[in-house]
């Protein structure tokens, strides 16, 4: 019994002191397989993410590893795939790249193009960059035609938020804003939203503060902001906008003929300009909302937006004959949402 246990131990012993010598030849192995693929595939050392060995991303790693000439094929087929899995994941902490964020407007392809200045901390710059592109992105994506949009964003508690108008020889478009995700990111995504969509409407060529219509803009992007918090999957986001707002959703569910409040308002409202009624010009983003949720195309057709200080019937009439054929139905949804009529059809015509 004695030799039993003596030759067990002899044996026990024996495995242990070959597996520390295989762990240290691993070590080594890795080592220099590190550096044999980092010289190979041109990464740099400093812009590294670890990955674990179960993601797919690494199957081609371990090609790379194999073309290494590791002996493994000298071991018997379990150490091989041991020392393989060691050797793997070594690799995959040292050479796969950080995934930077690529925004949905370049993944895409596109002419969408947003930069922050020097106003903004350097600790949340990269924080407000992906806020606005997220932002941006909720409309943006649903541009066929993929305009070129340059906006160089500023922080500006005192002036913002605001999109101000180009000078000559400008390409980009200047947005002011006053919020950071420090105070409050919801507030950052509704303000850059907002402003957002007066650069797809090419204010430039639109001077909304100089039009009768500028009520009708302004309503116009303040959907857009509540647009684009409501296309998130965070509850917080599209509550802060709808209690926000709360008195124009009961403005707006009080009323029996939306229709008839519009018209009777709209005198109002166009002598509004260059003043806001903000309550009112949220009650006619809700009464929106549902179409362009169902229908988030009809962004295509901001930037043809009419130059135009006709009422509001006109003035969806000269829109309609501004886009494209295939848009002409969009632009008649907005005009039976509002005013509860149908543009005739091309037949009537």
């Amino acid at each position: 019994m004695n030799d039993l246990l003596a030759n067990f131990l002899r044996v026990l012993i024996t495995a242990l002191i070959f597996l520390c010598s295989l762990s240290v030849w691993c070590v080594d192995v890795r080592e220099s397989v590190n550096d044999s693929v980092i010289q190979t595939l041109d990464l740099d050392r400093e812009n590294l993410i670890t990955i674990p060995v179960k993601d797919a991303t690494s199957l081609p790693l371990i090609r790379i590893v194999n073309q290494q000439g590791l002996p493994s094929t000298s071991l018997t087929s379990t150490f091989s795939r041991m020392i393989e899995q060691v050797v793997v994941d070594k690799v995959i902490e040292t050479v796969v790249p950080v995934p930077q964020f690529v925004p949905l407007a370049e993944r895409i392809g596109n002419g969408l193009y947003i930069k922050l200045d020097d106003s903004w901390q350097a600790e949340v710059r990269s924080s407000v960059l992906a806020v606005l592109h997220e932002s941006a992105d909720a409309i943006y994506s649903h541009m066929k035609d993929r305009p070129l949009i340059e906006v160089t964003v500023t922080y500006d508690l005192e002036e913002g938020p605001i999109a101000l108008y180009r000078t000559q020889g400008e390409s980009a478009d200047t947005v002011l804003l006053s919020a950071t995700p420090q105070d409050y990111r919801p507030q950052l995504m509704y303000q850059f939203a907002h402003e957002f969509c007066h650069v797809i409407s090419d204010h430039n060529r639109l001077r909304s503060t100089e039009s009768a219509n500028q009520w009708l803009h302004e309503s116009f992007c303040e959907l857009a902001s509540i647009f684009v918090l409501h296309s998130t999957l965070e509850d917080e986001l599209r509550s802060y906008v709808d209690d926000y707002r709360a008195e124009s959703i009961e403005i707006l569910d009080s009323l029996k003929d939306f229709p008839t409040w519009l018209s009777e308002k709209e005198d109002e409202l166009r002598g509004n300009t260059p003043n806001h009624d903000r309550v009112s010009n949220a009650v006619v983003a809700y009464r929106l909302l549902p179409v362009f949720k169902q229908f988030p195309e009809i962004w295509n057709t901001f930037p043809l937006l009419p130059n135009s200080e006709s009422l509001l019937a006109d003035y969806l009439d000269e829109w309609q004959e501004s886009v494209a054929d295939d848009d002409k139905k969009l632009i008649a949804l907005i005009r039976a949402t509002l005013l509860n009529q149908l543009l005739p059809s091309e037949s009537d015509d």
